[in-house]
């Protein structure tokens, strides 16, 4: 079941989602307050009212791509480092086992892990 992620709300909500992190620890992480994100990800705030400092923190803590949570364009997580950067197979795996239950993706991402050295070498 895909979700739909066509309003710049839908995907902040995704990011938040997808970033393994709370709301509460998001918005300390960028300086706001956790009802103010909350309200960012319910479509009550216009991203086009929202900061630019507290959006390119919100993308940095998240790992999303401002481009895409802006536009819906473009990939959406960043090309840019985070400071906690994810190996890019575990980055993709987390976009296809969104919809799966919780222990599935627990093993898939041990496994990627475990061949994430091998990677560079894998045929396509």
């Amino acid at each position: 079941m895909s979700r739909d992620l066509s309003t710049p709300s839908d995907r902040i909500r995704w990011a938040v989602q997808n970033s393994g992190k709370r709301l509460i620890d998001i918005a300390e992480a960028i300086g706001c307050s956790h009802s103010a994100l909350s309200q960012w990800q319910n479509g009550h705030t216009h991203v086009e009212n929202i900061k630019v400092g507290l959006l390119l923190g919100f993308c940095r803590e998240t790992g999303a791509s401002i481009q895409w949570i802006l536009t819906g364009d473009g990939p959406r997580m960043s090309t840019y480092g985070s400071p906690h950067p994810e190996p890019p197979l575990v980055v993709m795996a987390a976009h296809i086992a969104h919809d799966m239950p919780a222990e599935t993706v627990a093993l898939a991402e041990r496994m990627l892990i475990a061949l994430e050295p091998a990677a560079p070498n894998l045929k396509r």
